[in-house]
């Protein structure tokens, strides 16, 4: 998962930096709603807006994880998530090191499992899914 961008840099995307981080992987950097020049999440360079979704795929970033949190309403999480698709963005399913997650679970794509979460046997988690702690 080497060059994985964070789409988000809100409170969500720290809880994913630092599950990525706890599993060894650093993202490359994150994109955030509007312009943002010099400014980071959770010490990740913000490198971009959503505009930026077809030049980053074409230098050759072609992985993201979904770093914007559900709070109510899913509906921009969706439509950033069809737009990078459509793009051909391939979403990292994370989980934290301290998670667990039964061999005989089943994870979706893009799905977070934060840090202390169990995911017991014969679950199956959504695509997109948050199971945090």
């Amino acid at each position: 998962m080497s060059g994985v961008i964070i789409i988000g840099a809100g409170g969500h995307a720290n809880s994913i930096i630092d599950a990525m981080r706890s599993t060894g992987l650093e993202p490359s950097g994150a994109i955030s709603r509007g312009p943002s020049p010099g400014q980071t999440v959770g010490g990740v360079p913000v490198i971009g807006s959503d505009d930026d979704l077809g030049r980053l795929f074409s230098e050759g970033t072609y992985h993201a994880v979904l770093g914007i949190g559900s709070v109510g309403d899913t509906t921009a999480r969706r439509v950033i998530v069809e737009r990078a698709s459509a793009t051909g963005f391939h979403f990292e399913t994370v989980v934290h090191r301290t998670a667990y997650v039964s061999p005989n679970a089943t994870l979706g794509a893009g799905v977070f499992i934060g840090a202390g979460a169990i995911v017991g046997p014969g679950v199956t988690v959504g695509d997109f899914a948050i199971v945090n702690s």
